[in-house]
């Protein structure tokens, strides 16, 4: 699994890191401004974007309609994703 996370120049410099830098599979954007997402998810080339949410629905809630356990972004203790 590979995780990237790095400082963006603007939301098309953002898209350029999640294209060049990530797995292609998702990418997320985290702001309160609606025209930098759209410009961020128009620019991204990935098979899913988001915006405000965690990227853990994509492979669970999108495709097999269920969340995805096995990626957890919460502290609750013990054995998770079976």
């Amino acid at each position: 699994m590979t995780v990237t996370v790095d400082n963006a120049n603007g939301t098309l410099h953002a898209a350029q890191i999640a294209n060049e830098a990530a797995s292609g599979l998702v990418a997320a954007i985290a702001t309160e401004d609606p025209a930098a997402a759209a410009e961020f998810i128009d620019a991204h080339a990935g098979a899913g974007d988001f915006w405000n949410s965690t990227t853990r629905l994509l492979n669970g809630f999108k495709l097999l309609r269920f969340p995805e356990t096995g990626i957890n972004i919460d502290r609750v203790p013990g054995p998770r994703g079976r």
